[in-house]
């Protein structure tokens, strides 16, 4: 009873194949199997068993010698071959040491004889169905594993005596190929797909994996080419032994994307987040060696110089009057900045400025040679550093530069124009002066009117332009002084415009003083500019505050331009948020927390706090509470829709559309209220500093 329990709880889930010619016994068989074993099927023809075990694939095979159609013997064999391991039962009349050793010869596990008795076919079926069990469970294992391994991205094989023996998913894909046999069989070898670079390890035969082995303690890496994708990808080798000792199990780990981060990290450190460039602590570090270079390289032509002349006439270096006739290296500097670009970023918000800057940035590489170093220096600026062009060169370098920005259609319908500043570096220059002397240039440009070219030897004129106008824009003000004419003055505080129609008080050579509000010096205080808007004026006046009072609620401006692009010329409302506000963006079934920085009518501008993979156009849904008084908030759920994504500075932003009915456009717009309010209280409140400050 004991070895029956043992054959029913192993057997329960087991099949089980019967294939006897006696009807009657198997009838018998059968019957009792049944009782036993999860699945029973039953044949007297050997073919049409063969095709039941094809199909079905059983655990157990029960096969009587003598069948119609087939021997049993040759039977075992056909269903070895289908599957290797299955335990087998053979059923004989006849009970001789020959029927012993073709079953043995065959592959049978167990010999039972007719008529048989029910405690023979338990003591045959009881360790057979065990085994089987066992068998099942070691497969469904290994199964796990390979499933395992075939969703890694990684490589994973075997090798046995130069020869793969099993590979994952990842390793046929990267070859290009379905089966395992495919990979002994590559014309090249496996090998020879390594590529051949000096910082990685490179295979020079076919058992390459035992000398990998043997320097495992160094971290080896390889770089191979998936032949699907052409994508050269690198990974970590790692090799351990197998089960015997010409066996090696090889785990090829791609670091592809772990190298392209930490490439992307040293980029970091060299270049400019927005842009890509240089940035400037590498930009000066390569300019400072230029100009150590370019050094060297004038003592050397002023000693060929002086050699050469020594050789032509001795006596001509002694006379007093003799000059040496030098040709010197040269090296130039561009610095250059784009017109009013703060001004589009007070108007149309930091998405447009960076898109813009960008945009620029790809018309100036275009025109660039491949000796020149280019970098954005801070915000706006850039400059271009040009060895072996004197200073007419790079100004002629510099026009053609300002000519192409002027005349690029800019993606956003703005008219863009660059300001530049030229100048020659001189032997005893340093880094410093050098860009001091660009920079001044620079700002001279700027101040003559924009979208011009200035080099060292047009500073003086520039400068007096640069007076004409301010002289001119003076006069305008002492009329208007005259005939008590009032003026606009304009300036923001986070997004809040504030405006006040202004007096001149008094007015000298360089500027004017206007009274102003004590908000309207909050404001001015925090910008350092202010807006002066009226009809005597061609354009909107941009103007330095170069003093204020508030108990007299006064302020100097000087320093006046024009500029192109008015930043009071705002269609939508935007302010900056008293804290940045909290919001879950609901997006393709996840949620993603973020804080939203700036916020209008219907758009606003959101911080991301992970780097998530949005595109222009995408569909979002969002859910945030903004305070609509004191006391009083409400919470939004609203869809939306990507603007743009803009990484910059470390930092990524989203710029989202929303669709609001007319209660949310309602809720929004009492927001922007409130927090204008807000920021008019924070203005009253910085009054007393500022009393206290001048």
């Amino acid at each position: 009873m004991e070895l029956k329990q043992q054959l029913m709880n192993s057997a329960k889930s087991l099949s089980i194949l019967v294939m006897d010619s006696d009807e009657k016994n198997s009838q018998v068989l059968v019957k009792f199997l049944e009782q036993v074993f999860a699945k029973v099927d039953y044949s007297n023809n050997a073919k049409e068993a063969l095709t039941l075990f094809k199909t079905h694939k059983h655990d157990i095979l029960m096969c009587d010698l003598n069948l119609p159609g087939m021997e049993g013997l040759s039977l075992v064999k056909e269903v070895h071959k289908v599957a290797f391991l299955t335990p087998t039962v053979l059923i004989s009349e006849k009970n001789d040491h020959v029927i012993y050793k073709w079953a043995v010869d065959a592959g049978v596990d167990y010999v039972i004889h007719k008529p048989f008795k029910t405690e023979e076919i338990i003591a045959s079926l009881a360790p057979l169905s065990q085994i089987k069990r066992f068998h099942n469970l070691v497969e469904f294992q290994a199964r796990r594993i390979k499933n395992v391994l075939d969703v890694q991205p990684h490589l994973y094989c075997v090798y046995e005596k130069d020869q793969v023996v099993f590979a994952n998913q990842a390793f046929y894909h990267s070859l290009n190929i379905t089966k395992l046999a495919e990979i002994n069989t590559l014309e090249d070898g496996f090998e020879k797909r390594f590529i051949d670079d000096e910082s990685y390890f490179l295979a020079t035969s076919s058992d390459w994996y035992k000398e990998a082995y043997t320097r495992n303690s160094e971290k080896l890496k390889i770089r191979l080419k998936d032949e699907r994708t052409n994508e050269i990808k690198t990974y970590r080798i790692y090799i351990s032994l197998g089960m015997n000792e010409d066996e090696y199990v090889v785990a090829l780990i791609d670091n592809t994307e772990r190298e392209i981060s930490d490439e992307n990290l040293n980029n970091l450190a060299v270049t400019d987040v927005l842009t890509g460039l240089l940035n400037s602590v590498n930009f000066r570090l390569n300019v400072e060696t230029s100009i150590s270079s370019f050094k060297e390289q004038v003592l050397q032509f002023r000693h060929q110089e002086v050699e050469r002349a020594k050789k032509s006439n001795p006596e001509k270096e002694k006379s007093p009057n003799n000059k040496i006739s030098l040709t010197m290296p040269s090296y130039s500097l561009i610095f250059f900045d784009i017109d009013n670009l703060r001004n589009i970023k007070m108007t149309q918000g930091y998405r447009i400025r960076d898109a813009l800057i960008k945009e620029v940035v790809d018309v100036i590489n275009k025109k660039l040679d491949e000796n020149m170093l280019f970098t954005r220096w801070s915000g706006e600026e850039f400059m271009v550093a040009c060895p072996d062009f004197n200073l007419d060169e790079s100004e002629t370098f510099a026009e053609n530069l300002r000519v192409s920005i002027e005349s690029y259609s800019f993606s956003n319908g703005s008219d863009i124009t660059c300001s530049f500043g030229v100048t020659q570096l001189l032997d005893q220059d340093t880094f410093d002066t050098f860009l001091d002397c660009a920079e001044k240039l620079l700002i001279s440009a700027k101040r003559s009117g924009h979208n011009r070219v200035i080099g060292n030897r047009s500073a003086d004129e520039v400068s007096a332009k640069e007076m004409k106008i301010r002289n001119e824009i003076i006069e305008k003000f002492e009329v208007l002084f005259e005939n008590n004419e009032e003026i606009s003055v304009h300036s923001y505080f986070h997004g809040l415009g504030l405006q006040r129609s202004s007096s001149i008080i008094e007015m000298n050579k360089t500027g004017v003083s206007v009274n102003a509000s004590v908000n309207l010096l909050v404001a001015m205080n925090d910008t350092n500019f202010a807006y002066i808007v009226h009809d005597t004026f061609e354009k909107v006046i941009k103007a330095r505050v170069t003093n204020m009072f508030v108990p007299q609620e006064k302020a100097v401006l000087g320093d006046f331009l024009y500029v192109d692009s008015s930043p009071l010329d705002r269609s939508v409302v935007k302010l900056e948020c008293d804290e940045p506000v909290s919001t879950l963006i609901a997006f393709r079934k996840k949620r993603y927390e973020a804080e939203i920085l700036e916020i209008s009518i219907n758009e606003l501008t959101i911080l991301l706090k992970e780097n998530i993979t949005f595109r222009k156009g995408d569909d979002l849904k969002l859910k945030f509470i903004l305070p609509q008084s004191a006391e009083e908030v409400f919470e939004f759920v609203t869809k939306a829709k990507v603007i743009s994504l803009i990484e910059s500075e470390g930092e990524i932003r989203l710029y989202i559309r929303l669709f609001l009915d007319k209660w949310g456009d309602n809720a929004i717009g009492q927001y922007i209220h409130f927090r204008q309010f807000q920021l008019s209280d924070e203005v009253t409140s910085k009054v007393q500093f500022l009393k206290g400050a001048k």
